[in-house]
């Protein structure tokens, strides 16, 4: 998959084609309490999901609303390790600020400095409003089995 998706950015444009395909449509300058107005399934870009754990705006990369499937919303974080660093020490942190929320949010992780022991910690921590855990591939699948 990485020959495909070669950073965040890329990722990123990859789970967006796959909101479009399940007919979600892309609406700018929005808070999520105005998403639930909304009678079809939308998404938004980097807007204001609730505090972090230092009580300070958390964004989240991309959220999304359908009237069947996630009445509440749904938030997808997006997380890419490309070169060796200290990115992976930051997932405690955004696990920490998931399960603070009041919102169901899943992971989509990618990389190729992506340590498999990482991805297993964060997989390891699905449950109360981390949904699931997911590499490009996983969320796919995920997506095509109509869980979007």
């Amino acid at each position: 998959m990485s020959k495909y998706i070669s950073d965040r950015k890329y990722l990123l444009e990859f789970i967006e084609s796959n909101l479009l395909e399940s007919g979600y449509q892309l609406v700018d300058r929005i808070r999520v309490d105005q998403m639930r107005s909304f009678g079809f399934p939308i998404y938004a870009r980097n807007i204001g999901v609730g505090k972090n754990i230092y009580n300070l705006e958390r964004k989240g990369h991309l959220f999304l609303y359908h009237p069947q499937k996630w009445k509440n919303g749904l938030v997808i974080e997006v997380r890419w390790q490309a070169v060796n660093g200290t990115v992976d020490e930051k997932f405690p942190f955004i696990v920490m600020n998931i399960k603070r929320s009041g919102l169901e949010t899943v992971i989509v992780m990618g990389g190729e400095k992506l340590k498999p022991q990482v991805f297993e910690w964060v997989q390891n921590q699905i449950g109360y409003r981390l949904v699931e855990v997911f590499d490009p591939i996983e969320f796919q699948n995920w997506a095509l089995g109509g869980n979007l």
